[in-house]
């Protein structure tokens, strides 16, 4: 896991600071602090920090060379199966390391473009080719690792991060139009956009090729063809085959030379990816489990803890509070170059610092299964209900729903959108998955802590993508075919519990004494922003009726806090 930027253009000295360069470069160092490297020539800067994971020794270090100099590789995350690559190119290639970084600069020599067919795992990644003067750059199929450009006159910059490409511009504009995208339906990072003009994320299971100050974006994702054809759902679930699909990605996710550490809750997710971890020969990499905890009212962490000791695992406390919440709040925004989604996610950054000082560089969670499953509690009423809208409410875990319109200047736009049989797209493609991976990436990674889901695995996705949606479904149980499955392995554990929504306590927190004060001033304060996306009048309207307990969510004036903060993005 790792952090880099490149420039490319040809006599980029004469157009582009190196050392401007490398000043903005170092804002993605904490991403990799093992290792970092720059290099340079007269058509690309080079930028590169490492986590080093896979092949501890610094032979594997980047910018990493082709044996001929021909091609450099500039690349972040995993190639979970780079060892059945290795094997099929052995006859080909003499490797000089171990790592998968190696493995995957020779898969793309020899298969170009076609590269992706045949590797699975969460990256970016770049190849300059020095010969041909291209370069050739691809994201992982759904977005699990950044990559995000910026298209100057005569060169392009990519970076792992917003930040730099900011630093390395002219001005810092703010995308209203992405952030009026936000306020109405509450998710980003599903498109090219993001929350500043002229920086665009190279959008998942998408690659593309510079040349001739040119570039050419092309999609490599298969969804598409679930989309034309969702409704000829004929697989019947199979638990053995599902057993196994399952089993293989958790195999597979424990490669690397480090122990690893798992995100636990008392909830089916973790605990379910806990037991297929254990069902792995590679289960001894599994060291640590570590719980949030939220205080008195709203914690699970002596359910979580009794049902991991069921697996023969102790799991580590880690306490949030409402005084941390309002001092992360500007830091993690800061990182995440987004808005934060929650508690939940200042919660999971600090989860990820203390795994870091317990020695941890690898966390699993259990994301992936909620989208694909429809575990979430609006998505099994949609589906249930039948009932479908072009336009989304922002429904809350108890029920109740968010009218964000009242207070937003402009009428909620329409939207494309996938509902009932197309749920699970929606889910994965637009309104959730994308955002939770963005947020998972920033919150480890500030940390220099890699996040590992393996849940999100096309196989798994595609295996249940042809099942029907109404076999995951049994009076108020959902997720049936993972639960019968899980039974199979372990039929001492009872999968069959119902889900427990447990809220967080963001919307208690932010009428505390001290949240008062921090929102508070926000609301009434004057924004740029206000004149061009609220009726400010409602939003000192909506806070003074949430902190009198007349309305249940403070939700909007979350988003607001956010977008106070996006503005003032500090860049170092």
């Amino acid at each position: 896991m790792c952090g880099f930027v490149v420039a490319y253009g040809e006599n980029l000295e004469k157009k582009l600071n190196f050392k401007k360069f490398l000043n903005a470069a170092n804002l993605v160092k904490h991403r990799g602090p093992d290792f970092d490297k720059h290099q340079r020539s007269n058509n690309f800067f080079l930028y590169h920090s490492r986590l080093s994971i896979v092949d501890l020794d610094k032979r594997s270090n980047q910018p990493f060379h082709s044996q001929n100099g021909r091609y450099i590789l500039i690349y972040n995350g995993e190639i979970y199966n780079y060892l059945d690559i290795k094997k099929k190119l052995s006859h080909k290639y003499n490797f000089k390391t171990s790592s998968d970084t190696e493995v995957l600069l020779a898969a793309y020599i020899e298969w170009g473009k076609d590269v992706l067919k045949h590797i699975d795992g969460m990256f970016s990644f770049i190849v300059i080719d020095k010969k041909e003067k291209i370069v050739f750059f691809a994201r992982d199929l759904f977005g699990q690792k950044p990559l995000y450009y910026k298209i100057n006159k005569n060169f392009i910059l990519f970076s792992s991060e917003i930040k730099p490409l900011l630093k390395l511009s002219d001005k810092k504009e703010i995308n209203y139009s992405e952030i009026e995208n936000y306020l109405a339906f509450n998710f980003y990072s599903h498109n090219k956009n993001t929350f500043f003009k002229s920086i665009h994320q190279i959008k998942p299971g998408h690659y593309g090729i510079y040349e001739n100050k040119k570039i050419k974006l092309l999609n490599y994702s298969s969804f598409s063809n679930f989309q034309k054809n969702f409704k000829t759902k004929s697989k019947i679930f199979n638990s053995n085959q599902l057993i196994s699909i399952l089993t293989k990605s958790s195999k597979e996710h424990l490669m690397g030379d480090v122990n690893v550490g798992l995100a636990v809750s008392s909830g089916l997710d973790s605990l379910s990816l806990l037991a297929l971890l254990k069902n792995t020969t590679l289960s001894e990499k599994l060291s640590e489990c570590f719980t949030l905890d939220y205080g008195k009212d709203f914690s699970e962490f002596s359910e979580a803890r009794k049902l991991v000791s069921k697996f023969g695992m102790k799991t580590n406390k880690v306490t949030y509070s409402h005084k941390e919440m309002i001092r992360d709040f500007e830091k993690l925004i800061n990182f995440n170059e987004a808005p934060i989604g929650g508690v939940m996610h200042l919660g999971m950054s600090k989860l990820c610092k203390y795994a870091r000082q317990k020695g941890i560089k690898v966390l699993f969670n259990g994301t992936g299964l909620d989208e694909v499953l429809l575990g979430y509690e609006s998505s099994i009423r949609l589906y249930k209900s039948r009932s479908s809208s072009t336009e989304r409410d922002l429904t809350l875990i108890d029920g109740s729903k968010i009218n964000i319109g009242k207070i937003l200047k402009k009428k909620r736009a329409k939207t494309n959108n996938f509902y009932l049989d197309n749920l699970a797209l929606d889910l994965l493609l637009i309104s959730k998955l994308p955002k939770n991976l963005h947020m998972l990436d920033r919150a480890s990674m500030m940390h220099s802590v890699e996040m590992r889901s393996p849940y999100v695995n096309k196989d798994i996705f595609n295996y249940f993508l042809n099942l029907k949606f109404k076999d995951f479904f049994e009076k108020n149980l959902s997720k049936l075919p993972l639960r019968e499955s899980l039974n199979k392995i372990f039929p001492k554990f009872n999968w069959y519990t119902q889900k427990k929504y447990i809220q967080t306590p963001q919307n208690n927190w932010m009428r505390k004494k001290e949240s008062k004060e921090f929102f508070g001033d926000i609301v009434v304060s004057q924004n740029k922003f206000d004149q061009k996306l609220f009726s400010k009048k409602e939003v000192v309207n909506y806070w003074d009726k949430f902190l009198k307990n007349k309305l249940k969510s403070g939700l909007p004036i979350w988003q607001y806090t956010n977008i106070y903060f996006i503005e003032k993005l500090k860049l170092d």
